[in-house]
């Protein structure tokens, strides 16, 4: 395998993983955070997006998948809120939802409590430095702001 194989297989696979490029500075504590959310499967909900043919292969739902998990981590960090900037990784989030026992545990485990989903309306406004903070927050922990939370 030459030097740009391996450099492409160690991009995908930072890609795909909720540890942060300073994890091994954590405690303990927090470094087992983030391996339990690394390990954290979702099986029924690929097969729902499948279904619904919302994602076009097994490598897209992994990426909205992990970069779901690590917007769910940086709400935790954060503690304040933060947009939903990609249309892409919020599909996944409203399947998510639908699996109500799932999306509870969940939540409960990685945030603490129910991680609740509000759309911006004219009954519903949000906060204007929403997004601003998500990629703020974003770069802080896990550097440059992939593609899919642009636009």
């Amino acid at each position: 395998m030459g030097v740009e194989q391996l450099v492409q297989q160690e991009l995908v696979q930072q890609e795909l993983s909720v540890l942060p490029p300073r994890y091994h500075l954590l405690g303990e504590r927090e470094q087992q955070y983030f391996k339990d959310l690394q390990a954290y499967e979702a099986p029924w909900l690929y097969e729902k997006l499948v279904q619904e043919k919302q994602v076009t292969s097994e490598e897209d739902y992994q990426l909205r998948f992990t970069e779901w998990k690590k917007y769910v981590a940086l709400l935790r960090i954060s503690a304040e809120g933060l947009g939903m900037v990609s249309q892409r990784v919020d599909m996944l989030w409203h399947q998510f939802i639908l699996f109500t026992r799932h999306y509870t545990d969940f939540s409960e485990q990685f945030y603490g409590k129910y991680i609740h989903h509000e759309p911006k309306t004219s009954f519903t406004p949000l906060d204007t430095k929403i997004d601003e903070r998500f990629y703020e927050w974003y770069h802080l922990v896990y550097g440059c702001v992939p593609e899919i939370w642009r636009g």
